[in-house]
């Protein structure tokens, strides 16, 4: 790409031009997701280059993690309740968290799961109280999708 003349267009004050794939000499945008950038650009019938950079390509994470169970204010009758959810599938590398809170505390959080993981076993001992849990996805640049909150409550007395 290095020296390849592009046609910038002035468009609502911004200077903008389209970077396709082969353009960059790359099959795909995602081949260039988190590498720097920098432009140099000068207006015809003047001698000044300038620069523009570092600039990033950055990804957006579309799919949303989904979460199985438990959810709807579900009674789980162990203080050590198991979260389960659909496998989550991506085009990029990624890695995923979890979060149990009480509210807006958080609770418990493991973050060394990798993405083929479908369930996870809470290793505290959960109060009898309510709590929501969420499933996080990163990719590799650190960007993030989040699962909506599933709710749960913790109920050990089992007598009735």
């Amino acid at each position: 790409l290095a020296g390849t003349k592009r046609r910038l267009t002035l468009f609502g004050g911004n200077w903008s031009a389209s970077l396709t794939p082969s353009a960059l000499g790359v099959d795909a945008l995602e081949e260039v997701i988190g590498n720097s950038f920098t432009f140099y650009f000068y207006v015809t019938g003047d001698t000044t280059v300038y620069t523009k950079g570092p600039c990033f390509v950055f990804r957006v994470l579309e799919e949303v993690p989904q979460t199985t169970s438990p959810d709807s204010n579900a009674g789980v009758t162990t203080p050590y309740p198991t979260l389960l959810w659909p496998q989550f599938t991506s085009s990029y590398p990624a890695r995923l968290r979890v979060e149990v809170k009480q509210v807006d505390e958080l609770i418990w959080s493991s973050d060394t799961l990798d993405v083929s993981t479908t369930q996870i076993t809470v290793p505290d001992s959960l109060e009898n109280v309510t709590y929501w849990w969420a499933l996080f996805v990163y990719d590799n640049f650190n960007n993030m999708t989040r699962s909506r909150e599933a709710y749960f409550v913790v109920d050990t007395d089992t007598t009735q």
